[in-house]
């Protein structure tokens, strides 16, 4: 069974390697976007995709180096994951698809 990535467990320099992202940007502590308390733990409620963003968490650890074969093939999902991408201010990921949809598109 699947399982939703749980954020509790997401580092901080994960977050942030992407600076001008919006994740790297709530990771601040002068960020305006606060975490909130749950269990003595803080946490962040992303109203988003959560099997989208598992994507999202490969692409930060690995950045452009990310290999092809950890994004998925169907045209559709990878336009969903640009979505995230725009959301998120993740203008190297955003590429990153393209890249993979035009790619795609050329081979069918």
């Amino acid at each position: 069974m699947w399982e939703e990535p749980n954020l509790r467990q997401v580092y901080v320099p994960t977050l942030q390697s992407d600076p001008i992202s919006l994740l790297a940007r709530m990771a601040l502590p002068t960020s305006p976007l606060k975490p909130y308390s749950v269990d003595n733990v803080y946490v962040y409620f992303l109203d988003r995709d959560p099997k989208l963003f598992s994507f999202i968490l490969n692409y930060l650890r690995h950045g452009t180096d990310l290999p092809l074969s950890c994004l998925p093939s169907d045209v559709h999902l990878l336009s969903l994951l640009q979505q995230e991408a725009q959301f998120f201010c993740l203008s190297g990921y955003y590429q990153l698809l393209e890249k993979n949809i035009v790619r795609l598109s050329r081979e069918q």
